[in-house]
């Protein structure tokens, strides 16, 4: 076999693992450091009107080993548990509609 051939099957062996690997990547639906199932975090942070980093970071959940940090992210986000950035914007939207008044 030459050595071109032989880089181009390697080349092709590794974008065919990269894709099997992104195909197969299962979702987490907890942080098993800490114990913390992502609902919890939603409706913690749904029931105390703050985001969901601020009672993912109380709980320690993603703080260990941050394997499930990007799918924290995309499940409370879609579940509807804001953002520390959006929380600060409601925020500061009520204190302006208090003053207001």
């Amino acid at each position: 076999m030459t050595k071109i051939s032989l880089l181009k099957l390697q080349s092709c062996k590794k974008r065919l693992d990269n894709e099997n690997r992104s195909q197969y990547h299962a979702l987490m639906e907890k942080c098993h450091c800490a114990r913390v199932p992502f609902d919890q975090i939603v409706r913690l942070a749904v029931h105390n009107q703050c985001s969901y980093e601020r009672v993912a970071k109380e709980l320690n959940a993603g703080e260990t080993c941050t394997a499930c940090r990007e799918d924290m992210k995309a499940y409370c986000e879609s579940a509807g548990a804001g953002t520390c950035a959006e929380h600060s914007r409601s925020t500061s939207t009520q204190l302006q509609l208090q003053a207001a008044l």
